[in-house]
């Protein structure tokens, strides 16, 4: 062989095994996409099914996962607490009957014609408790979300 054949060669040679490289780092990068997707499809589906089970066996939860059952409903409480002051501040009250939601201004709920109870006034000095139990529940959250120290992927 000619050093032109073998030049030719070795290059043909090495264009292969890079196209090769390139295809198999190409698949692992679709697969690893396809792995992420599914993830996160079973991080929904997973979430969802803690929420059934937690609202159709409450109590049970709590006697069996007292800790994370707890603050799962105390959570539940809080942002329920806090959902009705911002209704009252935005001068919103849910319907008795149905729940929609309806304008302090009216005596009758638009969906399905309840009569509204009376709004009761907003209380202004919620508004430090408000800013302390939210710079506490970002500074949880904050540190519940940290990400942990990546394992080599």
């Amino acid at each position: 062989m000619s050093l032109w054949e073998d030049i030719k060669s070795t290059v043909t040679e090495g264009g292969k095994v890079a196209a090769d490289k390139a295809k198999e780092i190409s698949d692992i990068a679709s697969y690893k996409a396809q792995i992420a997707q599914y993830d996160a499809t079973l991080l929904k589906q997973y979430r969802e099914l803690g929420k059934a089970y937690f609202a159709d066996n409450r109590e049970e939860a709590l006697a069996k996962y007292p800790e994370i059952a707890q603050a799962i409903a105390d959570a539940a409480d809080k942002k329920a607490e806090y959902e009705k002051k911002c209704a009252d501040v935005k001068g919103v009250r849910e319907c008795p009957s149905c729940g929609t939601s309806v304008s302090a201004d009216h005596a009758f709920c638009p969906k399905c014609g309840a009569k509204m109870p009376e709004a009761a006034p907003v209380e202004e000095e919620f508004t430090e408790d408000l800013v302390s139990d939210f710079e506490d529940a970002a500074a949880e959250n904050a540190a519940a979300t940290e990400p942990a120290e990546n394992p080599e992927v």
